[in-house]
């Protein structure tokens, strides 16, 4: 019994191996001739890092830049931004301020990378960043960045509600850099 449902499984396994796959097998004759595909997939590796907490005292608008680096053995980067709090400064659940990010690159082609197209949580960047120049350090904590090509701007801005109350109103992005 023990046999039957081994031979059982092992039928089953073998039909869904194949199932995606380009195999062809050959037909029964003098001779018989069947193909199949060989993938090797090597990811891009990236690297982000210069990162800071921001903090701002003050009821006014204003807005501060991180100037951060970014690696990736690939050609180009894509960005991501990642907000839970639908881009707003909370304390519980007391709105204190809205605020913006936008990415902007330094290299020779300048420009915005994310956030002026009004671009929500989670949606990546329409434009990509080239990243030629960039080498990865030894030790990115302790790197600095070393190509025009590899910087960018990281630029929060801040717009206080009118009157907020006295507070400690935090919120938390996750910047998400993908090679492409």
């Amino acid at each position: 019994m023990k046999f039957k449902q081994m031979a059982l499984a092992a039928v089953i396994a073998g039909g869904f191996v194949g199932l995606g796959q380009a195999a062809t097998d050959g037909s029964v004759g003098d001779s018989s001739n069947g193909n199949f595909d060989i993938n090797l997939n090597i990811p891009g590796n990236v690297g982000i890092w210069g990162l800071r907490d921001l903090g701002f005292t003050t009821t006014s608008a204003q807005s501060q830049t991180v100037k951060a680096c970014v690696f990736s053995s690939t050609e180009n980067v894509q960005f991501q931004v990642v907000n839970n709090t639908d881009f707003e400064l909370r304390d519980g659940g007391t709105k204190g301020a809205d605020f913006t990010v936008t990415i902007t690159e330094n290299g020779a082609s300048g420009g915005s990378i994310w956030g002026d197209s009004g671009l929500s949580t989670g949606d990546t960047s329409p434009k990509n960043y080239n990243v030629t120049d960039a080498s990865l350090p030894a030790d990115i904590s302790t790197a600095v960045c070393t190509g025009n090509d590899q910087t960018i701007d990281i630029v929060v801005g801040i717009t206080p509600v009118a009157s907020p109350a006295n507070g400690t109103y935090t919120s938390n992005v996750e910047l998400v850099v993908s090679a492409i």
